[in-house]
């Protein structure tokens, strides 16, 4: 069975520690190596990559380390590959703070 990680108890995607292909089962665990839950692929997801730990519509909070890593820009499946295809990512927006000045020379 394959493995992922989920990183803190409120998170509500995994990460996989290994290749995943579709159907295959995947047991997640805790940074402790404890089992919580297991859950089937519905789709390959590469090694680094993010599966869903549950349902998500469209908007929905994805949280991984405890915290929003971004919003769920399609309904999405348990057992789906979590990534830029579905999510949009909230880490790294720079169109999401106000007054940034660009750097010198950029962007005229």
């Amino acid at each position: 069975m394959k493995k992922a990680i989920q990183i803190d108890m409120q998170d509500n995607v995994a990460t996989v520690i290994e290749n995943v292909s579709e159907g295959q089962q995947v047991e997640v665990i805790d940074k402790e190596a404890n089992l919580i839950t297991d859950l089937k692929s519905v789709e390959s997801i590469s090694l680094g990559h993010k599966i869903a730990l549950r349902d998500f519509s469209i908007g929905e909070s994805i949280i991984k380390y405890g915290f929003l890593i971004g919003k769920s820009t399609n309904d999405i499946v348990k057992g789906s590959h979590v990534h830029v295809h579905n999510m949009e990512s909230r880490k790294g927006r720079g169109d999401l703070v106000k007054n940034i000045p660009s750097p010198k020379g950029c962007c005229k």
